[in-house]
């Protein structure tokens, strides 16, 4: 089944529902046909169907694709840019790959996960850092295991540490 780009076609399903839009795009080696149909309340807005090719019974190509009309071309993009959305996406991925544990628990990167979300933290082998604070959790991550030299910072984050680890028990 060959289904060129901006053609109009009519799919009927193997539940025998039947969606009739332009083909946006087929693709037969991940089994997929994404259709612009037209919107029910709007001549303007177009709604957008992603259709698994195996689960489709029937395809009719109503109006074939105009093979002389010209394919539009994608805008350059100035290199800069790339290079520079590049450049934060590398250093994204390496700050996330830096926030697992290795070798720790799903119940240790879980609390870790949590602590992150309000406070500044790292992994120092199996021991969790809180860097503003200058406390450590320690294996097995209860309060209890929590070590630093500040005693109200000590006695915050074992109180942070223990209202997590409760709220998860729950």
């Amino acid at each position: 089944m060959d289904l060129a780009i901006a053609s109009t076609v009519r799919v009927t399903m193997k539940d025998g529902s039947t969606f009739e839009g332009e083909v946006f795009l087929h693709e037969p080696e991940t089994s997929l046909l994404v259709l612009e149909v037209p919107h029910p309340q709007s001549t303007i807005k177009k709604d957008v169907r992603m259709l698994n090719l195996g689960s489709v019974e029937k395809t009719e190509v109503l109006v074939p694709a105009d093979a002389s009309a010209p394919v539009p071309e994608l805008p350059a993009q100035p290199l800069d840019v790339v290079e520079a959305r590049e450049s934060e996406s590398l250093e994204a991925a390496k700050l996330a790959n830096q926030r697992i544990g290795d070798g720790v628990s799903p119940e240790a990167q879980q609390l870790f996960n949590t602590l992150c979300k309000t406070l500044e933290c790292r992994w120092e082998g199996q021991s969790i850092v809180e860097l503003k604070l200058n406390v450590r959790i320690n294996p097995p991550y209860t309060p209890e295991n929590i070590v630093g030299e500040d005693a109200t910072a000590l006695a915050r984050m074992r109180k942070i540490v223990a209202r997590i680890q409760a709220n998860e028990s729950e």
